[in-house]
């Protein structure tokens, strides 16, 4: 159909034309869409079955189903489609291969523009510990996923450690989020192959930062270039610092805080920055009266005790927790759950999987909205139908069955996916040898049966220092 004019397009429009996602077509307009696909010149030249806005949806969509292959990803939006709309016409699914080819064409880019329109702090002065004293709250924290496993991956990403001599089974990239206290809204993100340094990465996050935040950072990103360059933006900065670091005692405060100083490694790095310390442990008590406790030591930018008590940063601190929930969601539930692998087989397409998550993710509802739901029993069809069969988002009417206008559309698709060649699946024959375990042994992904994970209570207690303790417990 070359030559078509985009007004001719629109007048037979197809099935593949109309392919869109609910929530996220309100957030993604389809004038929005085409901008993007336009500014990323990734537009389809010829009129093809599987055009570049389509591909989006279906790369979007491939999150929401994680354990869905590409078939069955495209199947369940063109089928829940079709049965709303005017049916199938001559809607031929398309084969893996050819998914793959045109993701492919796709690329990335979009996707990091897509992102780029919902990123952002969202939270106002009345959303809980979203801003502290004035100041919005902002914490970066590191994660690694899974990659496929391909010498693509492999060579480009690099494989990480088990805590043993073993590498990891999977490739795995690093990436990096900086995400709003509260809400846990996501404000940036960076990733690299698993050889890159979060105190590396983070730089790719700083041109975010600005006058009006703090910063809270664990004891992973410490370092004096890091530090003058964070502080360089104008943001407030409260970072737990590793017992590497040697911050000797400058000027003691009134509140029993001091001042010190984080020195360069050399000296035409610069002039050491002056910063304020506060000393406090966590004291953990069991149920059993067994105790631990945990010495902490912050340091940060604010050098008023006024206008920065110790005992509100050091319990700001701690709410950390807020945003590294939402991160923690991002890396495991939205995938679907630490053992699911990300789908990219080429370092090209990894960044479609890492940008197209966060991107969907004001349309996938909470965890605890989700709900099992039973599988129903169908006849002896080949397995593939089975799952095509299978309770999904569009194909089912509120009283339980399809739409009565739907219902002769429907039987005569499913019956003409029945004669296709590809939907015949030869039973297996038996095998012969046990399945090779990809973790390698591993029960660290070992599912526990419901309602036998271990649970205790304990408290929690912030005990501040009013002198100065060294990282051993110590006094000086």
């Amino acid at each position: 159909m070359a030559g078509l004019t985009r007004e001719a397009k629109a007048a037979r429009e197809r099935l593949p034309d109309r392919i869109s996602i609910g929530v996220l077509a309100k957030t993604f307009s389809k004038q929005l869409l085409e901008e993007v696909i336009d500014a990323a010149d990734v537009r389809e030249v010829r009129y093809r079955l599987l055009p570049a806005r389509m591909m989006v949806f279906f790369t979007l969509a491939c999150w929401l189903f994680m354990r869905s292959g590409y078939g069955l990803v495209l199947s369940k939006l063109a089928d829940a489609e079709a049965v709303g709309g005017s049916g199938w016409g001559d809607w031929t699914p398309p084969t893996t291969s050819s998914l793959a080819k045109a993701k492919a064409r796709l690329g990335s880019q979009v996707f990091r523009m897509l992102f780029d329109r919902v990123r952002g702090a969202f939270g106002t002065a009345a959303a809980p510990g979203a801003f502290w004293r004035g100041l919005r709250v902002v914490t970066v924290d590191g994660f690694t996923m899974d990659l496929p496993d391909t010498p693509e991956n492999s060579e480009f990403f690099g494989r990480g450690g088990n805590g043993s001599a073993t590498p990891n089974p999977y490739p795995q990239l690093r990436a990096l989020a900086l995400a709003e206290g509260g809400t846990g809204s996501l404000i940036a993100g960076v990733y690299g192959p698993y050889s890159s340094g979060e105190q590396t990465l983070a730089e790719g996050l700083l041109a975010d930062l600005g006058p009006g935040m703090v910063l809270l950072a664990d004891r992973n990103f410490p370092s004096y270039k890091l530090w003058k360059a964070a502080a360089a933006t104008g943001a407030q900065l409260c970072w737990r610092m590793p017992a590497s670091f040697t911050l000797k005692v400058g000027k003691v405060l009134p509140d029993g805080s001091y001042l010190s100083e984080i020195r360069p490694p050399r000296k035409k790095d610069g002039p050491p920055i002056t910063v304020r310390v506060i000393e406090y442990s966590v004291r953990t008590t069991s149920a059993d009266g067994s105790e631990l406790s945990e010495l902490f030591c912050l340091a940060t930018t604010l050098l008023d005790p006024d206008t920065a008590p110790r005992e509100e940063l050091a319990a700001l601190y701690h709410d950390r927790w807020q945003a590294e929930t939402g991160i923690g969601e991002l890396k495991t539930v939205e995938r679907g759950g630490p053992e699911v692998v990300l789908r990219s087989k080429s370092p090209a397409l990894v960044g479609q999987g890492v940008l197209g998550l966060p991107v969907r993710l004001p349309s996938r509802p909470r965890p605890h909205q989700h709900r099992r739901r039973r599988r129903r029993r169908t006849g002896p069809l080949t397995h593939q139908l089975q799952t095509r069969l299978r309770s999904r988002p569009g194909l089912r009417h509120p009283s339980g069955s399809l739409p009565p206008h739907a219902l002769t559309a429907t039987l005569a698709h499913l019956s003409t996916q029945l004669r296709r060649p590809a939907n015949l699946v030869p039973r297996r024959p038996g095998r012969t040898s046990p399945r090779a375990r990809k973790r390698g042994g591993s029960t660290r992904y070992d599912k526990r049966p419901a309602g036998t994970a271990p649970t205790r209570t304990v408290t929690h207690e912030i005990v501040l220092h009013r002198l100065p303790v060294s990282r051993d417990g110590r006094s000086p």
